[in-house]
């Protein structure tokens, strides 16, 4: 009996211990990580946005601090590790060219989420501050109609 008494405590003691650890790196694995900056350095080459809904062109940006406030926007953007997002389709995206040479497409969502064609993996996205996301609705109003 003493020998099965001792058993259960070693399991339930290591079970106590696995689920200590579990919550601990999950909640360090969930940290909110910010959009790299080598991301946000490549799509500061932009000299022009053309504003797509799917084929749909919506708008072009061509002034240089509209697009600079742009980049300032995304830059914000932050990853949520381990975080749990559904597939939706994505409202818009913005295809950055310099010249006529595209540099990346980003994926805008209704909510505010972004996402950089050349770092999409899965259903992963970058989310914006609140503040960003209105700003960003802002400038796609203006340059839509």
């Amino acid at each position: 009996m003493k020998k099965r008494t001792r058993n259960i405590f070693i399991i339930v003691t290591f079970l106590l211990l696995a689920s200590i650890i579990f919550t601990s790196v999950n909640y360090f694995m969930t940290d909110n990580i910010k959009i790299s900056s080598r991301v946000i350095k490549k799509l500061s080459k932009s000299n022009k946005i053309i504003i797509k809904d799917r084929n749909h062109v919506m708008g072009t940006i061509t002034e240089e601090s509209v697009i600079e406030e742009i980049l300032s926007i995304l830059s914000e953007a932050t990853i949520r590790i381990n975080g749990a997002y559904t597939c939706d389709g994505t409202s818009i995206s913005f295809e950055m060219y310099n010249g006529d040479k595209i540099i990346d497409s980003v994926y805008i969502w209704i909510r505010g989420n972004i996402m950089p064609k050349s770092k999409a993996k899965g259903c992963t996205k970058y989310t914006l501050p609140l503040k960003n996301k209105n700003d960003l609705n802002i400038i796609i109003e203006e340059q839509t109609g």
